[in-house]
């Protein structure tokens, strides 16, 4: 493990190795202990070198920060790091933290730094290593309405405000009436750089100085865009703070297993340090079911869940994590709820009885997370892919750092953006998998639920020698029915979750079976075929329960029929 690490602790102890002009990238294979085997370098760095850290990591809820400053301090053998964030208030804290040879930090605070504000907790510090990628890009848009607000509301009528007003209205519908001629969409590029434009920002510059509070945000966004350009997209011109930017000190670390993702090669700032993967996936199945994971797909399918639950056995499973977005995890537990209720009423219950930790959570919330580490079981029941406006976007920023020149993007079509887009995905999907069997010890499955091949060929880039397999995954779709209004649709899906309610009270009830008829009454419909459609919507729920749908009756699965 000590040579595996050699060149990271090269990096932070050799001076002649500093850089202060780029950011290294440390792609050590997650689950290797990169983070630990920094905060052991810098604690016993403490012990023989004067050299002060900046040390940044992505939280500090569930005392993720304390941990950073406990693991450093028992390096050292002394207290040599404190840790610090928004929620320190107290004086003394403060004063320590200035003080202190290793300061640990989140990212959000260190963005904070890289803005010019609380300067004094950089002050004489050499080494910075911040832990997973870190997100920098804050997009700020402006509409229709907000150039209309800056000529109205700020009193203030000059002949150059005027004409920046009627410039920018003058481009917003010129870019909209080429747009409704284009054949493939397109994200329209704008920038300011002539010399018309000097006379403008002066103009905001000075606006700014003399303007009220409440419209400070809206002249900064002016002013941001008349620096930086901006991309056009859904009649809105979206452009980036450039004051939030990495901030370098003499020697600048970045730790990041997702050393593959293109954005570290959109701008020259990073150098990318590559380093050879350490395990072997011969006892990891990667199970690939290709199915549209994304929103849209989503909302297309009647039972999704309950499919996955029946094509994939969790039950001789160690511990099962499952990954989606946020919307979805109360719809996630409510169908494991359902598919497991003869074991329990919730997931606790069920978890204890299978004798399976059975955990739900989402992409955005796990980086970085090692509650799962011994899990040998993880599925994937969501594509995490973002607007597409926010991969042209961190195509825009990365680029701009180096003032690289920037065109129209073709949607789906732009060479870069789509490779961003890319490992974006695979990023996200590669962390989400690698929350579980973190050393690698056991047997484990990870099934993922994705049709987006180029995104998991990259993922199994990753894993080398790992089992792979691939299927297509059929999942019945709602049935689009000929209603006159949405309002049918919404009072039919009603009935649909109503039924399904009244499904699962029976069970908890212990009752073996119920006749249609009390359905049809307690669901108050009109027709007995209104039943037949919303069971019919309900199927693959009602296989998951061993129910059996028989004449005028539905048999439950402790039924002798």
């Amino acid at each position: 493990m000590e040579n595996y690490f050699f060149e990271l602790k090269e990096q932070i102890l050799n001076q002649e190795r500093w850089d202060n002009k780029h950011f290294h990238v440390f792609d050590y294979e997650a689950g290797k202990g990169k983070s630990t085997t920094a905060q052991k370098i810098l604690g016993e760095m403490t012990k023989e070198y004067p050299f002060r850290v900046l040390y940044v990591q992505p939280y500090v809820k569930d005392n993720l920060l304390d941990e950073t400053v406990a693991s450093i301090n028992k390096s050292a053998g002394k207290q040599v790091a404190v840790g610090y964030s928004s929620e320190d208030t107290k004086k003394g804290k403060k004063k320590q933290a200035e003080e202190a040879q290793i300061l640990c930090l989140t990212t959000n605070f260190y963005q904070q730094i890289s803005k010019g504000n609380h300067k004094e907790f950089i002050r004489d510090r050499e080494i910075l290593i911040i832990d997973e990628f870190p997100d920098f890009l804050e997009v700020e848009s402006i509409g229709l309405a907000d150039i209309g607000e800056l000529w109205s509301k700020l009193g203030f009528h000059s002949k150059e405000l005027d004409l920046l007003v009627n410039d920018l209205r003058g481009k917003f519908f010129k870019i909209m009436e080429n747009k409704s001629a284009q054949k493939t969409p397109i994200i329209s590029h704008l920038d300011f750089k002539s010399e018309l434009y000097k006379t403008s920002k002066k103009v905001i510059m000075g606006l700014m100085q003399s303007s009220s509070k409440d419209t400070q945000p809206l002249l900064t966004k002016i002013l941001h865009l008349l620096q930086n350009g901006c991309l056009f997209h859904e009649n809105q011109l979206h452009t980036f703070n450039s004051d939030s930017k990495l901030l370098p000190l003499k020697c600048n670390l970045i730790l990041d297993a997702n050393g593959f993702d293109a954005r570290y090669h959109l701008s020259n700032q990073f150098i990318v340090r590559k380093q050879s993967k350490a395990f072997s996936y011969e006892n990891t199945h990667l199970n690939h079911y290709e199915i549209n994971t994304a929103k849209k797909g989503l909302k297309r399918y009647a039972d999704f869940h309950e499919t996955v639950l029946q094509k994939v056995n969790i039950e001789e499973r160690k511990g099962v994590l499952f990954i989606t977005d946020k919307d979805s995890e109360q719809i996630l537990k409510g169908c494991l709820e359902a598919h497991f209720s003869h074991m329990g009423e919730n997931l606790e219950e069920i978890s204890k009885r299978m004798g399976c930790r059975l955990e739900i959570n989402h992409f955005g919330n796990i980086v970085g997370v090692n509650h799962y580490r011994d899990f040998d079981t993880v599925l994937i029941l969501k594509t995490p892919f973002y607007n597409y406006l926010n991969y042209a976007m961190n195509y825009f920023y990365y680029s701009s750092l180096d003032q690289k020149p920037i065109g129209n993007i073709e949607v789906f079509q732009h060479e870069e953006v789509e490779n961003l887009r890319i490992t974006m995905v695979a990023g996200e999907i590669y962390q989400a998998i690698k929350r579980i069997n973190r050393d690698n010890s056991q047997i484990a499955m990870m099934e993922v639920c994705c049709d987006f091949r180029e995104a998991m060929d990259m993922v199994k880039q990753q894993l080398p020698g790992v089992q792979y397999s691939k299927a297509k995954m059929e999942v019945s779709k709602k049935k689009k029915y000929d209603n006159s209004s949405r309002k049918d649709n919404s009072v039919f899906e009603k009935r649909i979750e109503q039924l399904k309610a009244l499904i699962m009270q029976y069970q908890s009830e212990g009752k073996s079976e119920v006749k249609k008829e009390e359905l049809i009454e307690r669901l108050e419909l009109k027709q007995k075929s209104s039943l037949s459609k919303v069971l019919k919507s309900l199927q693959g729920f009602i296989e998951s329960q061993q129910i059996i749908n028989k004449g005028q009756w539905l048999y439950f699965s402790d039924s002798n029929v």
